[in-house]
């Protein structure tokens, strides 16, 4: 039995995640974020952090819902009342008092228009709001000078349209503007030096007795996506450029200067500002801009994971919403996703693909990362937009002020971040702990999966685990452990596949189909020979065995080919081979043939089937490999399911693999077990508050070639 070894923790999927490499390197985390100190503690968000002082606020309509929030200070007193809490919905702007929370909206105009993000600033006692719709800017600037429960109201003097603000130098700055007639998705405008009813006109002449002006950033293709300030100039965003304003006075009023053409930012709030520094994601990866050039600090440690978390490329068109938590030195990018994976996506009956939503986070002290997998412990499909809690931005100054508000205890040293969501047409306030325990019976799970820990040429053993914690509950007996096993670091860990639920309403015609599966051929396409075989392992586990189970193959030219089998017993493994001589020449790949869906045939029983599809591969009459077709651990990328004719509530889902469960040893306070192969791989799940320094690993050598 070998000795037992001390080695850190850390998030870098990106990285070699062989051990033998780069000792401790983690390829996934879930609810685990990092600290100053570079360990990793749990982080949680229950409905025991809800604010019970605050009455849900319970006037939503039907697909109404929060999309941003932000605590902004008044200039006039000390202490509390101070703040002003807003949430901005799709309809509405809400208030948030001491026990209650108010619509502010505007008084004309009825309802707002379904913007998907809102933008916020203050210009002295004035708090001003803009709507972000993506497309045509529908509104002026919305303002509320005054104390809690004013209603917002249009700018005066003949203001633009603008989805875009922010206060810099004594002026108000709008960008992507528009007068119902012109519209300048490239455009900015800037209010008088000091006066933000005076305004000039789209296109037009500067005012040289106010300072008011306009003009247009036109070096780089595409609309204005973000306004940010940055010390005392102001930073545009477009989604792959960036520009910086200089107020330079009369005539030009500001003057511009694009920093870069390759990067930018796709939404609005997607920017964390620490220090003066610009931290955002991009889809070339994650950037910290500090006025000079970006730079990106995820090469090689998150960018391709974080890709690969996103669904598809649409996914990017959905708000980035950034939150910075000063006290724990934590930047959040929260983020909607199709990939869904173990996460929060479900996909939902009727044939819609479930969303998922997913947290970025980085410790701009320790320079580590870690993922959020659930925002909020139990909004897994809320009535708008998949549930997603909304981060509310705002300093910890901004945080402070307005918690002298309110009633409850709040502790400042675990209390990391606050947010908004919508539950059964409520809209609650939270907020999420880090390196805490919850209040709740079920806590928020924190996952930790290592990387690959062994060699090509040795056979290991692995037999004793055991987490450094620095926080947490030693009696580890509510939380697991397993190890998964391969025999060649090149190979997939066993378990991977796609499980695939449908209950059977009928025995008619028909069948259910899943969600489609990425493929490897879409770059390289692969054409069928008549000697090929569809290969995979079925593990059927509920429903009849006479109705079939397998894949429907899609082809280039949009045919389809059914490849299934009945399967031999219930929760037994079957190797499938199905000969694809009939089907000889089409091609899989290239335009229209990345099709690869989980399905069920007709069924011959009414009620639950259910099993996992695995290893999906174009193989021989003997099962070798000919290609591998699932990528990775087999994501999703498409947006629908076909709904069927008798069966209801069809749902698809990635499948991980957990391997052997090693079993805890209270005395020792260690989990122990018997896995051998050539590599290992070690899935924590903690139910409780943990915090992470590393782990004591138990292996020997059981063999060599």
């Amino acid at each position: 039995m070998g000795q037992p070894s001390y080695v850190p923790l850390y998030f870098a999927p990106d990285a070699d995640p062989s051990w033998t490499v780069n000792p401790g390197v983690c390829v996934d985390v879930r609810n685990m974020v990092p600290t100053t100190r570079g360990t990793l503690v749990n982080y949680c968000c229950t409905p025991s952090e809800t604010y019970e002082t605050v009455a849900p606020y319970t006037g939503l309509s039907a697909g109404d819902g929060p999309v941003g929030a932000r605590i902004m200070r008044r200039i006039n007193g000390t202490g509390s009342g101070t703040s002003r809490f807003f949430i901005g919905t799709t309809e509405k702007l809400l208030e948030v008092g001491t026990t209650t929370i108010t619509d502010v909206s505007r008084a004309i105009g009825g309802a707002y228009s379904s913007p998907a993000e809102w933008t916020f600033a203050s210009f002295g006692d004035t708090m001003i709001a803009c709507e972000v719709t993506g497309g045509v800017p529908v509104s002026v600037p919305q303002l509320s000078t005054g104390v809690l429960g004013t209603l917002f109201a249009a700018a005066t003097g003949s203001p633009p349209r603008a989805q875009l603000c922010v206060v810099q130098k004594n002026m108000l700055l709008v960008a992507n503007v528009g007068d119902g007639a012109t519209t300048f998705g490239d455009g900015w405008m800037c209010s008088g030096l000091g006066n933000i009813a005076s305004w000039t006109t789209i296109g037009g002449v500067a005012n040289l007795a106010t300072q008011a002006n306009n003009g247009r950033l036109l070096e780089a293709n595409g609309d204005i996506t973000a306004l940010v300030a940055m010390r005392d100039f102001v930073v545009a965003y477009k989604r792959d450029a960036i520009f910086i304003g200089q107020y330079s006075g009369n005539p030009f009023g500001w003057s511009w200067r694009m920093i870069s053409d390759k990067v930018g930012q796709f939404g609005p709030n997607g920017t964390a500002v620490v220090n003066g520094v610009h931290y955002f994601l991009h889809t070339s990866g994650v950037y910290a801009f500090d006025g000079s050039s970006p730079q990106n600090i995820g090469t090689g440690v998150v960018n391709r994971f974080l890709s690969s978390r996103f669904g598809s490329e649409f996914d990017w068109d959905w708000p980035i919403r950034a939150v910075v938590d000063e006290r724990n030195s934590l930047i959040y990018w929260f983020f909607r996703t199709q990939d869904g994976r173990d996460y929060t996506s479900i996909p939902v009956s009727g044939g819609t693909l479930g969303f998922g939503y997913l947290g970025l986070c980085y410790n701009y002290v320790s320079q580590k990362f870690g993922l959020v997998g659930q925002p909020w412990s139990d909004q897994i499909g809320g009535v708008f937009d998949g549930g997603q809690g909304i981060p509310v931005v705002a300093s910890r100054g901004e945080l402070r002020s307005w918690a002298l508000n309110a009633t409850q205890l709040i502790r400042p040293e675990v209390a990391s971040i606050w947010t908004v969501g919508n539950l059964s047409d409520n809209l609650l306030i939270r907020h999420a702990k880090i390196g805490d325990e919850t209040d709740d019976v079920t806590n928020t799970t924190s996952t930790i999966i290592t990387g690959d820990i062994g060699n090509e040429v040795d056979m290991t053993r692995v037999s004793r685990i055991k987490p450094a914690l620095v926080l947490g509950d030693d009696n580890l007996q509510s939380s697991s452990c397993s190890v998964d096993s391969k025999a060649s670091k090149g190979d997939y860990y066993t378990g991977l596949g796609m499980m695939i639920n449908a209950t059977a309403t009928s025995a008619g015609s028909g069948a259910a189909y899943g969600a489609t599966i990425r493929t490897d051929v879409s770059a390289n396409p692969h054409t069928i020979a008549a000697s090929d075989y569809l290969a995979f392992d079925l593990l059927p586990i509920a429903g009849n065995l006479t109705t079939p189970v397998g894949i429907r193959l899609t082809f280039s030219d949009a045919t389809t080919f059914d490849a299934t089998v009945n399967p031999t017993a219930l929760g037994s493994s079957q190797s499938v081979l199905i000969l694809l001589s009939s089907v000889a020449g089409k091609i899989l790949g290239s335009t229209g043939g990345n099709g690869l869906r989980p399905m069920f045939g007709v069924p011959a029983a009414t009620g639950l089937h259910s099993a996992i599809m695995r290893r999906f591969r174009i193989a021989d009459v003997n099962g070798v490999l000919r290609r591998r077709l699932g990528v990775g651990n087999e994501t999703r990328f498409q947006y629908s399911q076909t709904a069927p004719t008798n069966y209801s509530g069809v749902t698809s889902y990635p499948q991980e693999s957990l391997g052997a469960a090693f079993t805890y040893d209270v005395a020792r306070r260690r989990w122990d077990g018997q896995k051998t192969d050539r590599w290992h791989r070690i899935r924590m799940d903690f139910a409780n508050q943990v915090e992470l320094s590393g782990v004591y690993l138990t292996t020997d050598k059981a063999g060599s070639e």
